[in-house]
């Protein structure tokens, strides 16, 4: 499990993608290739914020874990910051709510990109922002200013796929 500090009975940090535990002890899914210099997994992603991570690697070489069973592993993985900054009118939001802004902005000169060009959506907090934007939520755009963007977000109560939760934003800066 990656976690952030050095004590291996900690959670598992909640920026991971593709590793589940259910609780501190037992994570999955196991190692995608083990020999006897290493174990690796495949399709893990993990999530930076705006201040940067550092995580650090536990092992459990099994069948069963404890608190005693995990070994914190030599080196560290470092998650870069990224400079791009979300506000929204509302941090919990229903239908009635409907429409309610977000901004994303970045430092000055930390990119070069058009914010024309930028794109927002929303995706559920457990998936990563590959998928598709919700069918529930339009988020329909506003100004564009020289470091950030507006856009209105929509939700359409009527639409079958309505489903509360935690949500992240997704934000492209490219034109694609």
């Amino acid at each position: 499990k990656l976690i952030q500090g050095t004590d291996c009975q900690a959670a598992i940090f909640s920026g991971i993608q593709g590793l589940r535990c259910i609780d501190k002890m037992h994570c999955s899914p196991a190692p995608t290739t083990v020999t006897n210099e290493f174990a690796e997994w495949k399709g893990l992603k993990a999530l930076g914020n705006s201040k940067g991570e550092v995580l650090r690697v536990c092992f459990c070489p099994g069948p069963q874990c404890g608190p005693d069973t995990w070994m914190l592993m030599p080196g560290e993985l470092n998650l870069g910051g990224t400079s791009m900054r979300w506000n929204a009118d509302a941090t919990r939001m229903s239908p009635d709510d409907s429409p309610f802004s977000i901004t994303v902005s970045r430092p000055p000169f930390s990119t070069f990109t058009a914010t024309p060009g930028w794109g927002l959506k929303m995706v559920p907090e457990f998936q990563d922002c590959s998928v598709a934007q919700l069918s529930f939520l339009a988020a329909l755009p506003g100004g564009s200013f020289l470091n950030s963007r507006d856009w209105q977000l929509v939700v359409d109560p009527d639409d079958a796929s309505l489903r509360v939760g935690r949500y992240k934003v997704c934000v492209c800066t490219t034109v694609v």
